[in-house]
């Protein structure tokens, strides 16, 4: 093993076998294996100390992304060519709920056009679970608010705007998500403007 202040190499036979990153805190979050001097899979550990996400190479190339459930099976492959994703037929349900009224739901599919669909559809069948009198607490940002202007239509909700998470392009169905929202909070005044400046009115229920 050979020590530096980022990393430890692990050498067998006089070549490079594993890489290994630790967190500010000293536990593991990464190790990079190699084979013949080329990296072949990088190994991502969760805080609790499994490993929950695999990245396999080919000529030191991603190829695709396994996510993986605490005993190591994989229950979702992200291919970053095109970035379609395919379900285990043999691990292939997610965990709703908590506790003693968690159970397991079946994904609808075993192929998806890309992680989106599968995020949305995990999302909604959590929004079925739900009261018509919760309320739904939004950290807005690019990557998902047009999924939630469509599950989230007619529900109790706060939004939340904080800096550049979020690029304001006036689409019809994020202009009514942010009309009808029950509140709505920002990180400061200049933010509070913008968002009256995108909705052409003054907004009452900003803090």
């Amino acid at each position: 093993f050979v020590y530096s202040q980022y990393a430890v190499i692990a050498m067998r036979n006089n070549k490079r076998f594993a890489k290994i990153e630790f967190a500010e805190d000293g536990n593991t979050i990464e190790i990079d294996m190699y084979k013949k001097g080329e990296l072949y899979r990088s190994n991502y550990y969760d805080d609790r100390g499994f490993i929950s996400r695999t990245c396999i190479y080919s000529n030191e190339k991603p190829v695709y992304e396994e996510y993986l459930r605490p005993d190591g099976v994989w229950k979702l492959r992200v291919f970053l060519t095109d970035g379609h994703v395919e379900i285990n037929p043999e691990c292939n349900t997610y965990l709703m709920g908590e506790n003693q009224r968690s159970k397991h739901i079946p994904f609808a599919r075993t192929y998806y056009e890309n992680l989106g669909q599968v995020v949305c559809e995990v999302t909604e069948n959590y929004i079925k679970q739900t009261n018509l009198s919760d309320v739904f607490c939004v950290a807005v940002h690019k990557l998902h608010f047009k999924m939630l202007c469509d599950l989230l239509k007619n529900r109790k909700l706060i939004l939340s705007f904080f800096g550049k998470r979020y690029v304001f392009v006036r689409e019809k169905e994020e202009l009514t998500l942010v009309k009808n929202a029950n509140y709505i909070i920002t990180d400061s005044q200049d933010t509070s403007l913008e968002l009256e400046k995108y909705v052409s009115k003054k907004i009452k229920n900003i803090k």
